[in-house]
């Protein structure tokens, strides 16, 4: 997409959206004169980005989602991601959604969190009960 951003940066943002909702059809990709320094710099960090743990509360619930037809990130970061967090991400892999999962398969996004929610609930109890008692 870089070597092509120089020729055309419209069409580039175009194949973008296509790529970003693939599998599914995006029937509104947004209108307007896109920000051409900041697209270039977003598809940089693309493949160069790194997740700051340190952003991390300790013994917060966290939930890493992939896409099994991501067409924007080659492999999964999610996945990736989760085993950076020493075990403290549950992670979750939806073979037919895309890059726009969030967007295009919000329901079985949904889903998956409010079946983690009373589980996030239970540790979070468990482990404060057992600060209490060491702290005794």
């Amino acid at each position: 997409m870089i070597k092509q951003f120089d020729e055309n940066p419209k069409e580039v943002l175009k194949n973008f959206w296509v790529n970003a909702f693939h599998p599914d059809k995006k029937k509104n990709i947004p209108k307007g004169k896109p920000d051409i320094d900041f697209l270039l710099k977003d598809l940089k960090k693309l493949s160069t980005s790194v997740f700051d743990l340190t952003h991390l509360q300790k013994g917060q619930p966290i939930i890493s989602l992939d896409g099994g037809s991501d067409k924007i990130l080659t492999h999964n970061r999610g996945k990736e991601f989760t085993e950076l967090t020493d075990g403290n991400a549950v992670y979750h892999f939806i073979k037919q959604a895309g890059h726009g999962m969030p967007v295009t398969h919000y329901k079985d996004c949904w889903s998956f969190i409010n079946a983690m929610i009373p589980i996030f609930q239970h540790n979070g109890n468990y482990r404060r009960k057992r600060n209490q008692q060491n702290s005794q």
